[in-house]
């Protein structure tokens, strides 16, 4: 596995051009099964679309300029021209991997039309090198709630990937309006809670409460774990989206185990060789069946796991 994120490493700076040449050519030579890919996202943010009802940064994009206002200066104008790099590199970075057959995962903000102020926010699903991926590549779009995985706040978010498990998730497809462009879904109208503990609104301890959301918290990183590594073996035939209750009682039947390589599984090696990831970085699937006992090495240690239904070949 490959990280390359300027947060945990100065010299993994993605403005580089040499940098994306160097992870494009590992992908050629077959070293990655899957890219990880997660452009920034502030200057998309409809947190800059709040004024004047909140202070915040003002809004580099809309609808109409979703690649940046033609009259930005100064640092506005290079936070722009620094994300669009980013966002054409991940673009090309997916394309390498359709090429190759490298499996990609992208994600960004979810598409939510006209604010309450009026304002109609700039997003990278509005762009038509998206729908390309999707009409053209077959890849699959799908929303979420992260306070569904354990966030405090909704935090709606959309994925992009070519990860064949995903058919099979909820809220499906492109985001769709009305002929005022409110939102209409495919996400519910509510996430269903009925408050959350943070409001990503203003500013708290002299930084942006935005911020601290930028991470996904941890039950969703495990639920995306389990979907790129549903990638080894055979894809499953159906999917389990459970509440934390049904979770929590699905955890008697089944533990899940969590690893830093590919489970091996008695004496066949794993066909997986690596994944690699580019950007920033529950409702959980779990197993629904138990299946046959296995015999799974990690650091060192061997312990006995059953296999479910899903992902076929992969420890759930």
């Amino acid at each position: 596995m490959r990280e390359v994120d300027i947060e945990r490493n100065e010299a993994d700076d993605l403005l580089q051009q040499k940098l994306w040449e160097e992870i494009w050519e590992e992908l050629r030579q077959g070293k990655y099964d899957v890219v990880i890919v997660t452009p920034p996202c502030n200057s998309f943010s409809r947190a800059r679309c709040n004024a004047p009802a909140t202070p915040g940064p003002v809004p580099v994009r809309n609808v109409c300029h979703p690649w940046g206002f033609p009259w930005l200066t100064g640092n506005n104008k290079q936070l722009v021209v620094d994300h669009n790099f980013l966002l054409i590199q991940c673009f090309n970075t997916m394309d390498v991997c359709i090429e190759v057959g490298c499996d990609f995962l992208f994600e960004h903000p979810e598409d939510l039309g006209v604010t309450s102020t009026g304002e109609r926010p700039a997003s990278v699903w509005q762009l038509e090198q998206m729908r390309k991926l999707v009409e053209v590549h077959q890849a699959i779009t799908f929303a979420i709630y992260q306070c569904h995985f354990g966030a405090d706040s909704p935090k709606p978010t959309r994925f992009l990937t070519s990860l064949l498990l995903a058919k099979s998730f909820p809220c499906q497809g492109w985001p769709q309006f009305d002929e005022f462009r409110n939102y209409l879904g495919p996400l519910p109208q509510s996430c269903s809670h009925r408050f959350h503990v943070k409001k990503l609104i203003g500013k708290e301890k002299g930084k942006w409460k935005t911020a601290d959301s930028a991470a996904c918290p941890p039950p969703l990183c495990k639920w995306l774990a389990q979907l790129i590594v549903s990638r080894v073996g055979e894809q499953p035939s159906e999917l389990c989206v459970q509440t934390p209750a049904e979770e929590e009682q699905a955890s008697e039947v089944a533990q899940p185990t969590t690893s830093g390589q590919a489970p091996e599984t008695g004496t066949e090696p794993s066909s997986a060789t690596d994944v690699t990831v580019a950007g920033t970085g529950t409702k959980d699937f779990q197993q629904c069946h138990r299946g046959q006992k296995v015999s799974v090495e990690w650091a060192g240690k061997t312990r006995e796991r059953h296999f479910g239904s899903h992902p076929a070949g992969v420890p759930t």
